[in-house]
């Protein structure tokens, strides 16, 4: 289900990247549940749209260093501990999926921030380590 949305909604989470493979084994139990979701890099917004058709119930926010006309997408530079500090405490998280610089510090960072924000049971997810080495 999740990888068909994938592909209608145009994300590379589908094709490129193939994380619709992996990503029902970790966000499954949460279908029908409401919560609030942040997804650091937003690219074109097409994941956005999927996680809305995949999680209905859930609240579903991006956060990007290019700025967006768009109120659920949120300004945050992952080098900065001031922004990443004023977009955790926003909401209480209980999904973050961080595919933003890809940089290896920044997601240290990021992960510092954000995952002891996380609720028992909340899921925190890196996406592209493999790219790492190039950073």
């Amino acid at each position: 289900d999740l990888h068909r949305i994938a592909l209608q909604t145009g994300t590379d989470k589908a094709t490129r990247h193939q994380f619709t493979l992996f990503y029902p084994f970790f966000l499954e139990h949460l279908r029908q549940s409401a919560f609030d979701m942040l997804e650091i890099g937003v690219f074109q917004e097409q994941s956005l749209q999927m996680w809305d058709r995949y999680l209905p119930r859930a609240t579903v926010f991006g956060a990007d260093k290019k700025a967006y006309t768009s109120p659920r997408i949120l300004r945050l530079d992952q080098g900065s501990r001031a922004d990443l500090r004023r977009v955790a405490r926003l909401r209480n998280w209980s999904v973050v999926i961080d595919d933003g610089s890809h940089k290896p510090s920044h997601q240290l960072r990021t992960f510092r921030e954000f995952f002891p924000r996380l609720p028992p049971g909340g899921v925190y997810i890196i996406e592209d380590i493999e790219t790492n080495y190039w950073a």
